[in-house]
């Protein structure tokens, strides 16, 4: 097996919603070059293109997910001790 493979599904799960992080993140960054173009009707606080709600959807869904994962693994390795093992 690689090493990829024998890693916790943790480490794994983490990668990716940290990578949809940075995409999002990405996205955010792309619809403010993009609205910085188009002129002053634009909200400054807001997404203004649909590479901005998505890249905060990113966002909002992977924070959740990093967050949720986190606190999993905290409580699995407070359980693994106390797991019997046959």
């Amino acid at each position: 097996m690689s090493w990829w493979a024998d890693r916790s599904i943790f480490a794994k799960i983490v990668t990716v919603l940290a990578l949809a992080f940075v995409a999002g993140i990405g996205l955010c960054g792309a619809d403010a070059a993009i609205t910085a173009s188009l002129g002053p009707p634009r909200d400054p606080f807001g997404p203004n293109t649909i590479f901005g709600r998505i890249g905060v959807i990113a966002i909002f869904l992977s924070a959740l997910g990093l967050v949720l994962t986190a606190v999993a693994w905290v409580v699995v390795c407070l359980v693994a001790p106390f797991r019997h093992k046959d």
